[in-house]
């Protein structure tokens, strides 16, 4: 069995002005759920509104973790999220291939300006 022998749906979600008021509690009992992810999404989002919280649609986004390209067409409040190639996260490039080697180049490319700047000379 590979790596990609199921394609892995995720979906990252924004709620417009949460701050620290995420009801965790909820978060967690909504995920464990073992249905599809629009129905969980369409749970999450019912419960968010009870909280007096929302899913910011602008800032939410889909990606499918698999070699060839799958559709995810998750909607919030009738609202289709974009499905993208390549997502950041806390400064972690997560891409649908699964491949590190861009976030390798990423974090290379981010350094190199600051690693060849103190090295103006030879340093014997």
């Amino acid at each position: 069995m590979g790596v990609f022998a199921q394609p892995v749906h995720m979906c990252f979600v924004d709620l417009e002005k949460a701050f620290d008021r995420v009801p965790r509690g909820i978060l967690w009992g909504v995920l464990r759920m073992s249905q599809d992810l629009q129905h969980v999404l369409e749970r999450f989002a019912a419960e968010c509104e009870a909280a007096g919280m929302r899913i910011s649609t602008s800032k939410s986004e889909a990606m499918v973790l698999d070699r060839k390209r799958v559709a995810c067409p998750l909607q919030v409040g009738g609202e289709v999220l974009p499905q993208v190639e390549e997502f950041k996260y806390l400064g972690v490039l997560f891409t649908s291939e699964g491949k590190i080697e861009r976030e390798i180049d990423r974090r290379i490319g981010a350094a190199s300006p600051q690693l060849c700047g103190r090295c103006t000379g030879p340093s014997w």
